[in-house]
């Protein structure tokens, strides 16, 4: 019998027993894989506190960038929040994107391609789940975008989690 998978180790055949049907000795077990899948790393991760961005009001011009970043071995990261241009006669000026570190990049070169989030109305709501985190840190950018030529009040609140 030949075991072929992540438990192909702990398979163990007794040295006595010996099947009368084979011809040729038994192949040697096969050996799981040194790169962990993503069900192997569950127990690996950490509870970690809530990670509060801004509470708060904000002057805009351009874009604010609040930048944070997911730890290693961070289980369900989430980004939660609102946001409220204020003001009167508020127009759709105000906009929230939250991009990856390479989309940031991209972002400041011009280049506006996918966002891992969007939402162009002068207010909103944000409630999406990030990736899990292995080895190594995450960073993200939520940016609070204004495309008046002038400063515009927003009153916002972003919270980072990991359930």
């Amino acid at each position: 019998m030949k075991v072929i998978g992540p438990l192909a180790n702990e398979v163990q055949f007794p040295e006595e027993s010996t099947n009368p049907n084979a011809a040729e000795p038994t192949e040697p077990l096969a050996t799981a894989s040194a790169t962990p899948a993503n069900v192997d790393l569950v127990n690996g991760f950490r509870e970690l506190p809530f990670l509060h961005l801004f509470c708060g009001r904000i002057s805009v011009q351009g874009y604010r960038d609040l930048q944070f970043e997911v730890p290693p071995l961070a289980s369900f990261p989430r980004i939660l929040g609102t946001y409220k241009q204020l003001g009167k006669g508020r127009s759709r000026n105000a906009g929230l994107l939250l991009l990856s570190d390479q989309q940031f990049r991209e972002f400041m070169r011009g280049n506006m391609g996918e966002a891992v989030f969007a939402n162009e109305g002068s207010s909103g709501t944000i409630d999406v789940a990030l990736s899990p985190t292995r080895a190594a840190s995450q960073k993200y950018h939520l940016l609070q975008r204004n495309s008046a030529p002038v400063r515009v009040p927003v009153e916002a609140d972003f919270t980072v989690s990991f359930d």
